[in-house]
């Protein structure tokens, strides 16, 4: 028998976090100019605004969304929970143009652009998305997920405290939201330095 842990001196792997993968300001402008549709356009602001995850925006009906507030009450794709997800007033006013000129009768927030006009689902939102990105040529990977970190990011660089970005974002464990946003980037110490120079 061995009395000893053999393993005891060895160092534990260390390991390394990837930077986190969303869209600077100037990406987030290409895909805007990449939007063909009135649809394209709601759907990049929506999810940009909302910070949803994509399996949570298809069950979404137009009359969910209180257009005083922007607030909608969704059911959480993973922790099966009731939370509010918030469409910022830009995300509106592309929403409300892409949904007057609608003419299907449809209660879904967003379908198909052909008939018989169905509700959109996972994969459509994600091909609408790829496409736009391709349609611009854009040199970054392009997924629905990636608008999510992006707000995640956005609420980080401008001082957000952590669990209010817990909360926005969904999260049911905070160690997922600190070992996601709770790293300082590059730009959150430039808005940093600038809010706190002389």
């Amino acid at each position: 028998f061995i009395t000893f842990n053999p393993v005891e001196g060895t160092e534990p792997m260390k390991e390394i976090k990837k930077p986190i993968d969303y869209f600077r300001p100037a990406q987030m402008e290409e895909l805007r100019e990449g939007c063909e549709t009135l649809r394209d356009r709601a759907i990049i602001e929506v999810l940009r605004s909302t910070g949803a995850r994509v399996g949570e925006v298809p069950p979404i009906n137009r009359d969910d969304l209180d257009w005083k507030t922007g607030d909608i009450m969704i059911l959480s794709e993973k922790s099966g929970k009731y939370r509010t997800l918030y469409v910022d007033e830009v995300a509106r006013f592309h929403l409300k143009r892409y949904l007057d000129q609608r003419r299907d009768t449809n209660e879904a927030m967003f379908v198909w652009e052909k008939a018989p006009y169905n509700r959109l689902g996972k994969s459509g939102i994600r091909s609408a998305v790829k496409a736009i990105g391709a349609r611009e040529g854009m040199d970054c990977r392009v997924y629905p997920h990636k608008l999510r970190k992006t707000l995640g990011m956005y609420l980080k660089n401008r001082g957000a405290d952590i669990g209010d970005i817990q909360e926005i974002m969904g999260h049911a464990n905070p160690t997922v939201t600190s070992r996601y946003y709770a790293q300082s980037t590059p730009e959150t110490l430039r808005n940093v330095r600038k809010r706190t120079a002389a």
